[in-house]
Protein backbone atom coordinates (compact mmCIF):
# COMPACT_ATOMS: atom_id res chain seq x y z
CA UNK A 1 0.00 0.00 0.00
CA UNK A 2 1.33 3.44 -0.67
CA UNK A 3 0.41 7.02 -0.08
CA UNK A 4 -1.17 8.76 3.27
CA UNK A 5 -3.11 6.20 5.89
CA UNK A 6 -6.75 6.51 5.22
CA UNK A 7 -7.22 6.57 9.08
CA UNK A 8 -5.87 9.97 9.15
CA UNK A 9 -2.81 9.19 11.84
CA UNK A 10 -0.29 10.86 10.54
CA UNK A 11 3.39 9.86 9.87
CA UNK A 12 6.14 10.86 12.00
CA UNK A 13 9.44 10.24 11.37
CA UNK A 14 11.78 8.08 13.93
CA UNK A 15 15.18 8.47 15.19
CA UNK A 16 17.75 7.91 13.00
CA UNK A 17 20.15 5.19 12.86
CA UNK A 18 23.91 6.53 13.41
CA UNK A 19 25.51 6.81 10.21
CA UNK A 20 29.08 4.10 10.27
CA UNK A 21 31.81 5.17 7.97
CA UNK A 22 33.18 2.59 5.70
CA UNK A 23 35.71 1.96 7.86
CA UNK A 24 33.95 1.42 10.97
CA UNK A 25 31.40 -1.39 9.24
CA UNK A 26 32.11 -5.12 9.43
CA UNK A 27 33.30 -6.54 6.16
CA UNK A 28 31.01 -8.86 4.03
CA UNK A 29 31.48 -12.44 5.32
CA UNK A 30 33.36 -13.92 2.69
CA UNK A 31 31.58 -17.33 3.00
CA UNK A 32 34.24 -20.22 3.94
CA UNK A 33 37.89 -18.49 3.82
CA UNK A 34 40.70 -19.90 2.35
CA UNK A 35 40.32 -22.44 -0.51
CA UNK A 36 41.95 -19.96 -2.85
CA UNK A 37 42.91 -21.58 -6.34
CA UNK A 38 46.34 -21.17 -7.64
CA UNK A 39 46.97 -17.90 -9.99
CA UNK A 40 49.53 -17.92 -12.24
CA UNK A 41 51.52 -14.73 -11.73
CA UNK A 42 50.57 -11.78 -13.67
CA UNK A 43 52.66 -10.72 -16.63
CA UNK A 44 54.03 -7.23 -17.50
CA UNK A 45 52.42 -6.28 -21.17
CA UNK A 46 54.29 -3.02 -20.57
CA UNK A 47 57.68 -4.80 -22.01
CA UNK A 48 56.82 -6.80 -24.91
CA UNK A 49 58.06 -4.86 -28.36
CA UNK A 50 54.88 -2.89 -30.09
CA UNK A 51 53.87 -4.68 -33.31
CA UNK A 52 53.30 -2.46 -36.04
CA UNK A 53 50.69 -3.59 -37.74
CA UNK A 54 50.70 -1.32 -40.89
CA UNK A 55 53.47 -3.16 -42.66
CA UNK A 56 51.12 -5.73 -43.31
CA UNK A 57 50.37 -5.67 -46.62
CA UNK A 58 46.18 -5.24 -46.79
CA UNK A 59 44.48 -7.96 -48.38
CA UNK A 60 43.07 -8.01 -51.46
CA UNK A 61 39.13 -8.92 -51.78
CA UNK A 62 39.55 -9.21 -55.71
CA UNK A 63 40.67 -12.91 -55.71
CA UNK A 64 37.53 -14.03 -53.67
CA UNK A 65 34.21 -15.20 -54.75
CA UNK A 66 31.13 -12.67 -54.77
CA UNK A 67 28.58 -14.41 -52.26
CA UNK A 68 25.16 -14.26 -54.91
CA UNK A 69 22.17 -14.02 -53.33
CA UNK A 70 19.65 -13.26 -56.22
CA UNK A 71 18.90 -17.31 -55.74
CA UNK A 72 17.53 -17.15 -51.98
CA UNK A 73 14.06 -17.02 -51.31
CA UNK A 74 12.06 -13.69 -49.77
CA UNK A 75 10.79 -14.07 -46.79
CA UNK A 76 7.49 -13.14 -46.22
CA UNK A 77 7.38 -10.72 -42.86
CA UNK A 78 3.53 -10.53 -43.48
CA UNK A 79 3.33 -13.28 -40.95
CA UNK A 80 4.86 -12.62 -38.19
CA UNK A 81 3.43 -10.69 -35.06
CA UNK A 82 3.92 -6.99 -34.76
CA UNK A 83 5.26 -5.46 -32.25
CA UNK A 84 3.35 -3.73 -29.26
CA UNK A 85 2.93 -0.70 -31.61
CA UNK A 86 0.81 -1.93 -33.72
CA UNK A 87 2.57 -0.66 -36.47
CA UNK A 88 5.22 -2.87 -38.41
CA UNK A 89 8.38 -2.54 -40.75
CA UNK A 90 6.94 -2.34 -43.91
CA UNK A 91 9.59 -5.13 -46.08
CA UNK A 92 10.45 -3.84 -49.57
CA UNK A 93 8.73 -4.59 -52.56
Amino acid sequence: RKGPRPEGKPYEKGPRKPYAPRGDRPMAASGEGGEKRFERPKRDFGDHPKRDFADRPKRDFADRPKRDFSDRPKRDFGERPQGASGGGFKPRP
